[in-house]
């Protein structure tokens, strides 16, 4: 029987959730090019022949695409194994597709699903928009760069990148993004018991997420360190890129005069942002399973 300290607990996270979801972006909000996973490995797999750095981001980026898509996967089978609304997630074979996962979204909000739940669905449909964001972005770089003989939108982009990459830059202000407090996520994966083997393997692929992005994030600051233009390179710091490293990256590559890098760097911080988004949604989505207390957003400019 739940105690009444519970029970306000429980109201107060739903008088929480539902304020959050008033104020929640959407992904019609934004303009984002893209490109396929498929394309995108292919480009890879036809030009970016060498053995550098920069050819190690490209396959890392192809990678984390992969794996997003198997998180993204594991949140639909336990939609579909461990909650009353498993009908809502549309039917996939092996691994759910951006298609599929916006398909998902839209019936959540036909049917007015509210809660914390339809907030990570929708929070993710903009995480993964901006990975594949930062996927054409980095192709668009390496085009440039390297002078590859390519014809992008004829083998590759198939009409998925149709915006000047300048208008598909948010301001900054615009942007509504929450933060997790710094290794939240881990730590509650890690301290608490396994209560759903669907769950705990879709934290636990967050986990994962987290560090193949700061890995990529990494490899692209070595990278760019390199840069003959100082405006392009990260800040001097740490050898490994953390959220608040990328953002001050971030905010001086404005004056970098490599066009496509300068996108590149920007439009990764904005996956990054995302992704601790969501990360931060699934955290309120666990509280609210939990009955527990709904974690609190930290200021993303003081992480």
């Amino acid at each position: 029987m739940r105690t009444l300290a519970t029970c306000i607990t429980t109201l107060l996270i739903g008088l929480t959730l539902t304020a959050q979801a008033d104020d929640l972006p959407h992904r019609d909000d934004f303009t984002m090019n893209a490109i396929g996973g498929g394309d995108f490995r292919a480009y890879v797999m036809d030009h970016v022949a060498e053995d550098d750095g920069w050819a190690q981001a490209m396959r890392t980026l192809g990678v984390l695409h992969n794996h997003m898509h198997e998180m993204m996967t594991q949140f639909a089978h336990h939609a579909m194994e461990e909650t009353d609304q498993g009908e809502r997630v549309p039917g996939f074979e092996q691994r759910i597709s951006g298609g599929e996962w916006s398909d998902y979204r839209a019936a959540l909000e036909e049917n007015a699903d509210t809660g914390s739940w339809p907030d990570m669905v929708q929070i993710t449909e903009i995480m993964h928009d901006r990975v594949h964001h930062m996927m054409v972005s980095a192709v668009f770089y390496d085009h440039a760069s390297r002078r590859r003989d390519a014809d992008l939108e004829g083998d590759y982009l198939d009409g998925r990148a149709p915006h000047p990459q300048r208008d598909t830059l948010p301001e900054a202000a615009s942007l509504k993004v929450e933060f997790p407090a710094p290794d939240a996520f881990r730590e509650r994966v890690w301290r608490d018991p396994i209560d759903g083997e669907r769950w705990h393997a879709a934290l636990q692929k967050v986990t994962v997420f987290e560090v193949l992005l700061q890995d990529l994030m990494t490899q692209f600051a070595q990278y760019g360190m390199a840069k003959l233009d100082s405006a392009c390179r990260p800040p001097e710091g740490a050898s490994r890129v953390s959220g608040e490293d990328w953002s001050a990256y971030a905010d001086r590559v404005s004056a970098c005069e490599e066009t496509e890098w300068q996108h590149l760097v920007r439009i990764t911080g904005l996956a990054h942002d995302r992704v601790q988004h969501m990360a931060l949604a699934l955290l309120r989505y666990d509280a609210e399973r939990h009955d527990r207390e709904t974690p609190e957003a930290m200021d993303p400019t003081g992480q």
